[in-house]
């Protein structure tokens, strides 16, 4: 579920969009989602891939960091969307985050990615 949920065609999901569109299943016509939230003060969570019944993964979630001086990022900040899990299901698109902050010293990495479909279902947008 989300704004940018992928869609459903021929038992085949679409993979979910956030700031880019989600992956399109194939060979269906099953669209993957569309973008949406702010580029400059991204806030959303992401979006659920497409699915039959069950099986589409999840979006990621929102993170927010605001800090009076400085943040320092040495390993790992993530909201990445989930893989999906079942056949023909759509990935989930990647969440959100925000640092405001004077000083940003970043030598790891913020990861956004979007999930991979599973088999013939589309990969979430990040």
């Amino acid at each position: 579920s989300g704004p940018g949920s992928g869609t459903t065609y021929s038992n085949i999901g679409g993979g979910a969009g956030h700031a880019g569109l989600g992956g399109r299943g194939s060979p269906s016509g099953a669209h993957g989602g569309e973008h949406y939230d702010s580029y400059k003060s991204p806030a959303e969570m992401g979006s659920g891939g497409g699915r039959q019944h069950s099986g589409g993964a999840s979006g990621g979630g929102a993170v927010h960091i605001t800090a009076s001086s400085r943040v320092e990022n040495y390993g790992l900040i993530s909201a990445r969307g989930s893989n999906a899990h079942s056949s023909n299901c759509g990935g989930g698109s990647g969440g959100s985050i925000w640092v405001e902050s004077p000083v940003l010293v970043a030598t790891g990495m913020f990861d956004v990615s979007g999930g991979r479909g599973f088999s013939s279902g589309g990969g979430g947008g990040g």
